[in-house]
């Protein structure tokens, strides 16, 4: 299954798997803990024009 969707994502956009994870693994989020109040702030990160034009050609939402 596994290496079904691998070949289906290379040939919608047109690039390798191993581009298109690295790409991906670019855009992070962070969590930080604040100790006194106890609550959890999340920071989302900047996608990347590369995983934004990698989602369009997927037809997926961001």
């Amino acid at each position: 299954m596994a290496l079904i969707l691998s070949k289906h994502i290379e040939l919608k956009i047109g690039s390798s798997i191993k581009h298109f994870i690295t790409e991906c693994k670019k855009v992070t989020d962070t969590r930080m803990l604040n100790t006194i109040t106890q609550k959890e702030l999340i920071v989302k990160g900047k996608m990347t024009n590369t995983v934004t034009q990698f989602l369009s050609k997927l037809n997926l939402q961001h």
